[in-house]
């Protein structure tokens, strides 16, 4: 397969794992599970952090 569409399917997966984080966060945090939502939270905020590492690695230069 091609490296692109390895790194677009990754980033789609991440992308709906977010999205089903965030809509969990506020159902969560509207019921006031106030673990469950710190979990979420980090989730997305490592979630969020590994997409930001892998642009940053996959963009670059090659020296």
């Amino acid at each position: 397969m091609d490296s692109d569409f390895k790194y677009g399917l990754c980033t789609a997966i991440v992308a709906l794992l977010m999205i089903v984080s965030f809509v969990s966060f506020i159902l969560l945090f509207y019921e006031h599970h106030i673990g469950l939502t710190v979990c979420i939270l980090s989730l997305q905020y490592f979630l969020l952090s590994s997409i930001t590492d892998s642009r940053l690695h996959y963009w670059q230069p090659i020296v």
